[in-house]
């Protein structure tokens, strides 16, 4: 079973917030005062109670961490990073180490991506050295994109490397003709689906427009912030 994001309640609206991390992203977390910082891992969390990490594993850390005690936590998902003040509430040591953060009621976010993405479902063709090789893109900005591949045409995500450029072809589903967009490789992750972290390059004014207008409205239907 794939991991979950997490989710927590803003009980003001009445609706589910995405919280922007999955179990067992990297965290940092900052110690006030004495203690210093160091890094663990998200476990979970209890909405609007608690936030859950891994505990050190550094004995001169954990003498610094009791409850009440202040801390900066910070992590990074999907290129954006998020910070929150908090104390701690509590750790136990069995059956595994765990470290209990108070619930954060304001968390500061930085987006580093040069534009806004969104989820989407779009046939892709990438054609590389001649050979074409049929993929979905999964989500989306006037900037870049992730490519997905499955069964024999996964073989792409092994014949690139970081810098590898080649042309995609796509199109929307309000736009008859097809849109030809040189591609460069920006990461690449191998699994159980591959994929490809894509930037676009020379982009057309015409085109970039007709993907501002598509993310847009992308966010609006499915309710971005």
């Amino acid at each position: 079973m794939p991991l979950q994001k997490a989710y927590t309640v803003d009980e003001e609206k009445e609706q589910s917030v995405y919280f922007g991390i999955t179990p067992g992203t990297p965290v940092l977390v900052e110690l006030k005062g004495l203690g210093g910082r160091f890094k663990t891992y998200f476990v979970g969390l209890v909405p609007n109670k608690s936030f859950i990490t891994r505990m050190p594993m550094a004995i001169d850390v954990r003498e610094h961490i009791y409850p009440d005690k202040n801390v900066m936590v910070r992590f990074l998902s999907e290129g954006v990073i998020y910070s929150f003040k908090a104390s701690i509430d509590g750790s136990i040591m069995r059956p595994v180490p765990l470290l209990f953060v108070s619930y954060p009621d304001k968390i500061e976010v930085v987006n580093l991506r040069k534009s806004q993405r969104v989820d989407c479902f779009l046939p892709v063709i990438a054609h590389l050295d001649e050979l074409r090789y049929e993929g979905m893109i999964t989500n989306i900005s006037t900037s870049g994109c992730l490519m997905s591949f499955a069964k024999e045409d996964a073989k792409m995500v092994d014949l690139v490397k970081e810098g590898s450029t080649f042309q995609s072809e796509f199109f929307f589903f309000d736009k008859s003709d097809t849109l030809h967009v040189d591609s460069k490789v920006k990461s690449i992750k191998h699994g159980e689906i591959p994929s490809l972290g894509i930037e676009f390059i020379s982009l057309k004014q015409e085109l970039k427009q007709h993907l501002e207008k598509y993310v847009e409205t992308i966010r609006q239907y499915l309710g971005y912030s």
